[in-house]
């Protein structure tokens, strides 16, 4: 499948995922306090999600 950015708008709007950074929240100051590990050495992606309940 060809990737479309920046060439062309998202193919799939509606399954946008904005990452938690995008609403301002700063992870890595939070995973810290949270003592939460942000760095898990070379050769390793850390993925952090947010659910938010009114």
């Amino acid at each position: 499948m060809k990737n479309t950015v920046p060439d062309a708008p998202c193919r799939f709007p509606e399954e946008l995922s904005p990452s938690v950074e995008g609403y301002g929240i700063f992870v890595t100051p939070l995973a810290k306090k949270a003592g939460i590990p942000y760095y898990g050495g070379p050769d390793t992606v850390t993925y952090f999600g947010l659910a938010c309940f009114n």
